[in-house]
């Protein structure tokens, strides 16, 4: 394994940029009809092997069952990966965040979250964005939280800063009747707000709500089985 190569790729769960794999998906969509996703025949260690395939063919080394024991860095620049004893040298790595859980890239335990909107949505003067910042405070100087957020926007011609409490039931409302929603967390694609709803569903009825029962409702609606 003492060799060196350009690029070292670490697992394979890399991820596009967002747009490409937007217009995959309507592509898809629209080529396979009710669903955009396809199933490798014989199963999906098709894929690593196709991987592999493609690499040799390009002049890449694909190594299996060799745990990673260091990833090597001189001067703040990666040179190599070890295994077993036997280092292989790179210029440049590629992995998933498990082989560099100590690299934390802004040294915060949660994430800082970003959304911006424009006159695409009626917000905005054209040529204008709003962009909001959302972290759980960790610090007593929540504002330099959001500092490497901010450096990424740009020039920015005015500001809002506000603070609020997070606050979470104490009473499940079973008894009471009363059913208390959180507080807004920091998030802003309301993936928590709408496992709260949830969660108040299922405090009000007891049972967990039914997603295929709507769908089939929705399709008496329009005279479909």
């Amino acid at each position: 394994m003492n060799e060196e190569y350009d690029v070292i790729v670490l697992g394979t769960g890399l991820t596009g940029m967002y747009p490409v794999r937007i217009k995959l998906y309507s592509e898809s969509l629209a080529s396979y009809g009710k669903s955009p996703c396809l199933y490798p025949l014989y199963g999906l260690g098709e894929l690593p092997q196709g991987f592999a395939r493609l690499s040799a063919i390009y002049g890449g080394a694909y190594t299996l069952n060799k745990p990673i024991e260091e990833i090597i860095v001189q001067n703040g620049k990666v040179i190599g990966v070890q295994s077993e004893g036997e280092i292989a040298h790179c210029k440049q790595l590629i992995c998933d965040p498990s082989y560099v859980k100590d690299r934390n890239q802004v040294s915060r335990k949660s994430d800082v979250y970003v959304c911006m909107i424009s006159f695409a949505h009626n917000v905005a003067a054209q040529g204008k964005f709003i962009a909001i910042v959302g972290v759980t405070v960790e610090t007593k100087e929540p504002e330099k939280e959001i500092r490497p957020a901010l450096e990424l926007l740009g020039p920015i011609e005015q500001k809002f800063v506000s603070i609020s409490d997070l606050l979470v039931p104490k009473d499940l409302g079973t008894e009471s009747q009363i059913f208390i929603s959180h507080t807004y967390d920091a998030t802003t694609h309301f993936e928590t707000t709408y496992d709260d709803v949830k969660d108040i569903y299922k405090r009000m009825t007891g049972s967990e709500f039914d997603f295929e029962e709507t769908k089939r409702k929705k399709n008496n609606i329009y005279g479909q089985d």
